[in-house]
């Protein structure tokens, strides 16, 4: 077997391992139950959990950018094409996941009490915001195979999707989920 074979292998290995750890987390900490009048009364402030969440963020992009430095194991020419790509690919993504984390935010305001027309507009957003996701993705693909290689721009792919997946887990896995309705409804 080619070196290099055996050290991406171990690269990947490394990075499942990581990535099914970070799984692990997230869904060992989830709970799908209503929360109690305790946890909604231990609630932190907006201001904390808005700071909460950009250091999360902040954490996830240089976590990310390591990983994907690691992964890709670029040469010098290939980095110095690849990174201005990924940062103007960063730059566009981080709308897309404000507009998530607001409404995450609009489902927590609303919670418990979602009425049939809020549940309707987050999951229509919700799908909106996971569609623009892949399409820049999709056109970014595109940028990194045409400035390196489609081999390249495939493992970015791979890559890039486990990553924002593990990270949608992460994040959404602590959400409760949707309150059933006290009565049936009505077609």
């Amino acid at each position: 077997m080619p070196k290099r074979f055996i050290k991406e292998a171990c690269l990947f290995t490394s990075f499942y391992k990581t990535l099914l750890s970070f799984l692990l987390l997230a869904i060992s900490s989830t709970t799908f139950a209503e929360p109690t009048g305790e946890q909604k009364s231990a609630r932190r402030s907006t201001s904390e959990e808005q700071k909460s969440l950009e250091l999360l963020t902040a954490s996830q992009r240089m976590d990310k950018r390591e990983m994907l430095k690691n992964a890709l194991d670029l040469n010098q020419t290939e980095s110095d094409r690849f990174w201005p790509i990924y940062y103007e690919y960063q730059a566009q993504l981080i709308p897309i996941y404000d507009r998530k984390f607001a409404l995450i935010e609009q489902y927590a305001d609303d919670y418990p009490k979602l009425s049939e027309r809020q549940a309707d507009h987050l999951v229509r957003e919700s799908l909106t915001a996971k569609k623009q996701q892949i399409e820049l993705l999709q056109t970014y693909y595109t940028k990194v195979a045409r400035a390196l290689s489609k081999n390249i721009a495939a493992r970015f792919v791979q890559l890039e999707s486990a990553w924002n997946g593990a990270f949608d887990v992460k994040l959404l896995s602590r959400l409760p989920l949707i309150p059933s309705p006290s009565t049936p409804a009505k077609h």
